[in-house]
């Protein structure tokens, strides 16, 4: 039996593919808190909003890399700069799969501008090309109203705000896909390794964590 296990475990050694699993990644910005964010979308009307904005991108997103750059332009880096958020609607949290050819894992995300006052974070698999999650920044002004524990009683006004600039955000990019010719997005959640946001609740890892 012994000896099984042993041939067994170098079988599997020697497999190209390897499995290390799946990757939390936790996203903040610099204006809003992160438990602030969390405690609001608790709330029931703002968890609708979490969820239907999760599936609009799923859908709008064009599903690869050359057709996220014929509709966007090339990337303007790989991490938004200080001037932008990201709406309480837009889940903080990515969920990437770990499985890759030994060696090979060419997993990277991508900023891209959707128009003066909207952008997209997005983050592509280990193939290189293939989108696995996107996730929606907005350039903040004097009327935001940033979540933090001394502001959380203004939920109603930041909501206010975000859905002004989402509409815009949305709209754009339905015309630049469109004008583009690129592929849409996919109806439906059949991404892979997109985790709901009600599954997500504590940090794991996070990225500018507060």
């Amino acid at each position: 039996m012994r000896q099984v296990l042993v041939c067994l475990l170098a079988l599997l050694s020697a497999l190209p593919v390897t499995a290390i699993g799946a990757g939390l990644i936790v996203l903040c910005d610099q204006r809003d808190s992160y438990q602030s964010v969390r405690a609001a979308q608790l709330d029931p009307a703002v968890a609708r909003q979490v969820e239907a904005l999760r599936s609009e991108l799923v859908a709008a997103v064009p599903c690869t890399l050359p057709d996220v750059e014929r509709a966007l332009g090339q990337t303007k880096g790989h991490q938004p700069d200080t001037t932008y958020v990201m709406p309480l609607a837009q889940r903080r949290e990515v969920l990437l799969s770990g499985l890759h050819v030994r060696g090979q894992s060419k997993q990277h995300c991508e900023f891209y501008q959707v128009n003066d006052i909207c952008a997209l974070l997005v983050w592509y698999e280990q193939d290189s090309t293939t989108v696995a999650e996107s996730m929606v920044y907005l350039k903040w002004d004097a009327e935001f109203v940033p979540m933090t524990p001394q502001t959380e009683n203004e939920l109603g006004a930041r909501l206010r705000w975000d859905e002004k600039r989402l509409a815009d955000f949305k709209q754009a990019l339905r015309t630049r896909v469109e004008d583009s010719g690129g592929a849409p997005g996919r109806q439906g959640d059949d991404r892979l390794w997109s985790a709901p946001n009600s599954a997500l609740h504590a940090p794991v890892a996070g990225v500018g964590r507060r």
